[in-house]
């Protein structure tokens, strides 16, 4: 029993590590659920094996100091053989999906920022731009890494990507994302010249994102009247995050037409809604409304009002 219970202690050290180094995410980054899961999983399952094969062994009148041993090396190489082969099942797109929810903790981004780079570019090497998992995982962290302020990396990740090898949907959806990376920073011929290497229209969920890059560069481009017809003029939609882009056009449009207090009510709202970093990133790229959103995100929030209690004022 000693020596079952030897392997299980091995299983339960081991196994947290070995997912980290197969899945490219270091252990101070796995959440404490995901160790103790680990650790568990691992140390149960070489005893499970070492029990089975200690019974067998006793059913075939083995020497009970041979059996004992015999059996917690089985069950180590069977827990082991076991957990390797389950972490490397999807690890890419597990270890790329464990970082890029790590990166909306402010304390841990910078960490997860550069073991992310190390996993991609593990990959890449390994699959090349045009490998399925790897242009999975590259669109499965744009949003972490352009949430947490990473443009730069984003737009490089999506434009050494082979667009061209991929399938239908995910061409779309990383045309999609590089175009909005060009608009942040400005570069409004290469997001359109993206967008038009699309074929359109694209996939519902991603046609709708298409729609709010071309109003943004006909708000930018000085055409607000088209940008507003193609954005609306109710703030109707169940997708907060469309809704926010959406407001964000609007804005530049109203501004562009000399309205600013219908740009600054836009901007007031998406604060209200969205939070003031949503009033930051819409400062970017450069347009018409972004000193606005820059004089609105430095404002102080107004206290709300205060509820009436519905009891007369004294004379």
């Amino acid at each position: 029993m000693i020596w079952a219970l030897l392997g299980a202690l091995l299983l339960a050290i081991s196994s947290p590590w070995i997912r980290s180094r197969i899945w490219g995410v270091p252990l101070r980054l796995l959440s404490v659920a995901t160790l103790v899961r680990a650790s568990v999983g691992g140390a149960l399952l070489e005893l499970l094996v070492a029990s089975v094969t200690a019974v067998v062994l006793w059913a075939l009148r083995a020497d009970p100091a041979v059996s004992g041993p015999v059996a917690a090396v089985t069950g180590v190489a069977a827990a082991l053989t076991i957990v390797v082969l389950s972490a490397r099942r999807l690890a890419l797109l597990r270890g790329a999906a464990l970082l890029a929810l790590q990166m909306r903790d402010p304390a841990a981004r910078e960490d997860a920022a550069r073991a992310l780079d190390r996993l991609l570019d593990r990959a890449k090497k390994r699959a090349g731009t045009d490998g399925g998992d790897y242009a999975r995982a590259v669109l499965l962290v744009t949003n972490a890494l352009t949430q947490a302020g990473h443009w730069d990396r984003a737009r490089a990740r999506l434009a050494q990507l082979d667009h061209g090898a991929l399938d239908p949907p995910l061409r779309a959806l990383a045309g999609q994302m590089l175009a909005t990376c060009h608009l942040h920073f400005g570069e409004l011929a290469a997001a359109r010249a993206t967008i038009a290497q699309l074929e359109r229209p694209a996939p519902p969920e991603i046609e709708v994102w298409l729609r709010a890059d071309e109003a943004m560069l006909f708000a930018l481009a000085g055409q607000p009247d088209e940008a507003l017809r193609r954005v609306g003029v109710e703030a109707s939609e169940d997708d907060a995050v469309l809704r926010a882009s959406h407001r964000v056009v609007r804005a530049h449009a109203y501004a562009a037409k000399g309205d600013e207090a219908r740009a600054r009510g836009e901007l007031q709202a998406l604060r209200e809604e969205a939070g003031r970093s949503a009033l930051a990133r819409a400062a970017q790229p450069d347009g018409p409304a972004s000193p606005l959103a820059r004089a609105l995100a430095e404002a102080p929030t107004p206290p709300p009002p205060e509820a009436d209690s519905g009891t007369p004022a004294a004379p």
